[in-house]
Parts: C-alpha cells; structure tokens; sequence
C-alpha cells in the first residue's frame, strides 16, 4: 500500500469574508505542507479544507463558530484560523472544553493562548506599543496623542502602549475613541489638530485607517502616525494599504530577512505570481508548524498534533527580520523567537495588493534606548 496516497487533513478557517484573497494564503500554506512532505517531515500529503466566513468586527462570532465545528467534524487534526482577536477570544472556551482540536492562528491578544489554542500573532496587543513607543521616541516626537477604537482589542492595545510610552519617556497627550465601522472622521480629525501634537499613536483593527488618512489630508495635517498591526489590514479595505502612504505601521514582512528571499522566489515558481507580503510568510509559517506537528506528533491525530506542536523548537521563520525562530513547549503558545518578528514599514503611495508586494519600505527595526537617552525624553531634550 503506497501510504504516500493517504492525506492528512487540515482545516483553514479566514475569519473575515476573504473571498478570492484568500487565494495567497492557501497557496502558502499548500507550499509549507508540500515542503514538508519532499523534505520528509511528514509522509502524507496535507488536504486543505477551507471555510470562509465574517467574523467580527464587521459580522459576528456565530458564523466563526460554526465553521469551526464543521473543520471538527470533517476530521481535522488541525485548525488554522481563527485569527481576529475578537473572534479568537470569543472561541477559545469552546475549543478549550468541547472542540479539543489544536488551532493556531494570529491573533494578537495573549486570553487567546491556551492548552489547545496556540499563537503566531500577527503581531502582539501586549508587545506592538513597545515597538511603536520605540519608533516615536526615535523620530523625537514631541506631543503624542492616541486614538483607539471603541473594542476589545482597541482597549487592551491603549492600555500597553500608555505602558510603553512611559518606558520611553514620551510625552502623551489626548486620547480619542472612534468606532470600527465609523465613516466620517472629520470632525474628530479637526478635534486631533486643535491639540497641536506633532504625533499620532493608533491602537485598533485597522478598518477605519484610510478613512482617518483621508480625513488628515483633507485639511492639510499630516502628523508622524504610527498604526499597530491594524496596518496589515489596510490591503483588505478600500483604498489598499496606498490610501494609507504617509504612515507608518506594524509588519511582518522584511525582505533583508534570506529565508523570506528564498520563500518568495520559490512561490512565485511553484504557483506564477510574487506575492511578496506579510499574508504569504505568515501564511507559510503557521502551515509549517502544523507540519511539523503531524510529523512530530504520534497518533496523527488532534491530540498527537497538539503534542507534536509542543516539539517545534527553533524552526526558522520566512516572517520578521535575519534570525526569527519559532518555538512551542507545553506551557508556552507563543511562537515568535527574537525581536525583529514585527517590523516598521511605512506605506508609499503606489500600486500593490495581497497578490504582488504591498507599497511599503522598511523604516525602523526595534533599538532599545539607554537609560540616559530615556531619561532625555523625559526632561524633553
């Protein structure tokens, strides 16, 4: 019997209507899976099976878990997805309890990590605000004012970068809260303005940021703004990550990375196009920890994937800067190893999608600041 025929399957569940955007993502996890099987990790091929939904913050938690059941109950060892804080938070007693099958996606807030629930965040609600407070204080922001949105996830991200902040010695001033699906901005942009700060911090998903840049260059204000990881939604909503140029954000992507170099060359062989962004290496990376999990893990089964998981030790990752490792262990569902996982790319105004290589150039990588230069910041010198 050639067990080579035999497949494994994998669930992949998008949790906010991806639709034909899906298509980069799948295409990199099938990469990893096919990888993995020619570099004999795994002895089986990997079946994919996809559900698609819209989770929050535009449809709602029920869909998600819904789809996440019928991933269960086609028999997958494995479930990528779900990867909006909102929903993954919302899921996670569910998985923990009932569904015992190992997940592993993105989402950014820490409740998500759990015995069966592991993180590859897409960045961090508890880490981004360092970054971010790093990036200001370098750039000698003077004034720094924050907007948040109205969320869980808007919440927990204001709440570490006001920590953050401190650390660095930057001067923060007023806050501002906007809702997620907000459509005129003007009035609180002008409110913004009026405060005279020179920087702007935002703490939130991501939906409303074009509409925010389109309100700030519509009367001529364009403040240093740095985005969280809300960033990487920019390619997702109208206007793609062009109609944020001018500001900064949180990534993943960093071509001075080899091992990203590599991937993006052997994607754009296998499958015909070069989607060199943070969905594809994402993409890869989790799908490669789920290969390793099935090959690490005895029985091929859930609970010998959520073991086998626990082995991954410092796989090299085709995310983040040079060195970026991932590793798990019984007790740890963060994956990320080093600092440079996140990035700061700024957004230029140019043509770019999930399908090609997003408009952004690499700006500012984490470098911490000594005590005197801390110091510095505080006395505003």
């Amino acid at each position: 019997m050639d067990k080579r025929k035999s497949t494994t399957k994998v669930g992949m569940l998008t949790d906010w209507a991806a639709g034909g955007v899906i298509q980069p993502f799948f295409d990199a996890a099938t990469l990893a899976f096919e990888n993995a099987l020619e570099d004999g990790v795994i002895d089986r091929a990997v079946q994919i099976v996809v559900r698609d939904v819209d989770g929050l913050p535009t449809g709602n938690v029920h869909e998600v878990l819904n789809a996440w059941k019928e991933l269960a109950n086609e028999g997958c060892v494995a479930i990528i997805g779900p990867h909006i804080s909102e929903n993954a938070i919302a899921l996670k007693h569910y998985i923990e309890t009932e569904g015992r099958v190992p997940s592993i996606g993105w989402p950014g807030t820490d409740v998500w990590q759990g015995e069966w629930t592991f993180a590859l965040n897409q960045g961090s609600l508890v880490e981004e605000g360092c970054l971010m407070a790093n990036f200001l204080a370098h750039r000698k922001a003077r004034k720094v004012i924050t907007v948040a949105e109205r969320s869980a996830i808007g919440g927990e991200y204001l709440e570490y970068l006001r920590r953050a902040a401190d650390f660095e010695g930057l001067n923060l001033g007023e806050h501002f809260t906007i809702s997620q699906i907000e459509v005129n901005l003007d009035m609180i942009v002008e409110a913004m303005r009026a405060t005279g700060a020179d920087a702007v911090a935002y703490c939130g998903f991501g939906v409303p940021i074009n509409r925010l840049a389109r309100a700030m260059r519509k009367i001529g204000w364009q403040p240093l703004t740095i985005l969280t990881t809300g960033f990487l939604t920019t390619p997702l909503i109208e206007g793609g990550m062009r109609g944020a140029h001018g500001f900064y954000g949180l990534d993943l992507y960093d071509e001075e990375n080899p091992l990203t170099r590599e991937f993006t060359e052997s994607f754009e062989k296998r499958f015909g196009y070069r989607a060199a962004n943070y969905y594809t290496v994402t993409g890869y990376d989790i799908a490669n920890v789920v290969a390793h999990g099935i090959g690490y893990g005895h029985p091929i089964s859930p609970a010998g994937v959520k073991r086998g998981m626990e082995l991954v030790k410092y796989l090299p990752a085709v995310s983040g800067g040079p060195g970026t490792l991932i590793s798990y262990a019984p007790y740890v569902r963060r994956g990320w190893m080093g600092k440079d996982y996140l990035v700061v790319r700024e957004a230029i105004d140019a043509e770019g999608d999930l399908f090609t290589e997003l408009p952004s150039r690499l700006a500012h990588r984490m470098t911490p600041r000594t005590r005197g230069e801390r110091a510095a910041s505080r006395r505003g010198e």
